[in-house]
């Protein structure tokens, strides 16, 4: 039972990243993680107790093994 309460995190998470971008023309997918992974980075720089760290977004390809910074 556990395995489907983390699904259903992520799918609360995601969701308005999701929302968000699903008129974009190009990939649904990669939009949404984009969106998303950018929100994380803002409220973790929003968190006063990251005050001083230098936070960015990135996105790890599994096909290639690069990690690529995101704006």
């Amino acid at each position: 039972m556990r395995g489907l309460w983390h699904s259903g995190l992520l799918v609360e998470e995601i969701s308005p990243a999701a929302r968000r971008t699903r008129a974009l023309p190009g990939d649904w997918a990669e939009h949404t993680l984009r969106a998303h992974t950018a929100w994380v980075r803002d409220a973790i720089r929003a968190d006063p107790a990251f005050a001083g760290a230098t936070v960015v977004a990135a996105r790890f390809d599994l096909d290639s093994g690069l990690v690529a910074l995101l704006p």
